[in-house]
């Protein structure tokens, strides 16, 4: 029986390269990439602000060899015991496993279904199907990629790269929302629908693995890595066999609440997710282009929960 790694991305996060066209493509590497926002700012139309952000990595102390170095802990509840995990503010990281994963990267998609709706909604693909989160295709019509190259150095324009080598990609409807979203202004034609603000990778290994680490450096030579040890953080099973953590780009109030319920706020009103612009400083598309926004309705979901988006690598 494998031992599984699942990482629960949620914020701003760019991943790349994105969903195949053959459901059996597999890849060598998976990048998500955090664009940085270290303090707030205006959209590039002006009509919002992007809040400040911070890379996290958030890690439950039990999965820890050392829980030392924390920038935050948060205790919650499960059963009526405190389960403490620590918070990684993050920047300046480029993070990788020191153990390859059995399983490739991979896309988990049912291309005979279509993403529209709601994932509940009959004849749709089902909840995990990785397309619930955004494509560039669905904004521009066509493909984009990135113009920072997550193998390599990057500028200042990002603040943490994951790169992994296996998993599979599968969408999470943490909070079951019933937030549908639309981008506006809109360029392509894409009908309103759930647009799923978490992405899980799931890793196996095997059953004998007692540990893997979490080894961080720094993005390129003229930074300091910022917010983890340069040892790593090395995870460990203990008796279970599932480890569960969480990475992502939020804000600092979203961050301490993303292991909750109380992250699943229902909202009367409409809101734009200004926080979405900051994809747009990763893509590689002309100075002067629309930047569509998703923009969400009142109801049940993940009111403050930021939507990720796939590209292509350059």
């Amino acid at each position: 029986m494998a031992k599984t790694l699942k990482i629960s991305f949620s914020g701003i996060c760019t991943f790349a390269p994105g969903v195949p066209p053959n459901p059996a493509t597999e890849f060598e590497k998976l990048f998500a990439v955090m664009p940085a926002a270290r303090q707030p700012k205006l959209t590039k139309d002006t009509k919002g602000i992007v809040s400040r952000h911070h890379a996290y990595v958030y890690v439950p102390q039990k999965n820890l060899q050392d829980s030392s170095g924390a920038a935050l802990s948060i205790t919650k509840k499960v059963n009526n015991v405190d389960v403490v995990s620590n918070v990684y503010l993050v920047d300046h990281a480029r993070i990788t496993l020191d153990t390859v994963p059995n399983n490739k990267v991979k896309y988990f998609q049912d291309p005979t279904k279509p993403v529209k709706g709601h994932h509940s909604d009959p004849g749709v693909a089902p909840p995990k199907d990785s397309r619930w989160v955004p494509d560039t295709r669905e904004i521009f019509g066509s493909v984009v990629k990135l113009k920072v190259n997550p193998k390599n150095n990057v500028s200042d324009v990002v603040s943490m790269v994951v790169e992994l080598s296996g998993g599979s990609i599968e969408s999470d409807h943490a909070c079951n929302s019933s937030q549908k979203r639309k981008f506006e202004p809109e360029i392509a034609v894409v009908e309103e629908r759930i647009m799923n603000p978490d992405t899980v990778v799931i890793m196996e290994f095997p059953d004998a693995t007692t540990t893997v680490t979490l080894k961080a450096s720094k993005l390129d030579p003229g930074n300091q890595l910022i917010g983890l040890p340069a040892t790593g953080l090395v995870l460990v099973w203990g008796g279970s066999q599932e480890i569960v953590i969480r990475m992502g780009n939020d804000t600092l109030d979203e961050i301490v609440i993303v292991d909750t319920n109380r992250r699943c706020a229902a909202t009367p009103v409409d809101r734009r997710d200004n926080d979405f612009d900051l994809h747009y400083e990763i893509l590689d598309i002309p100075a002067n282009s629309v930047r569509p926004i998703p923009v969400f309705g009142g109801g049940h979901g993940d009111f403050g929960g930021c939507v990720g988006l796939r590209a292509e690598l350059p």
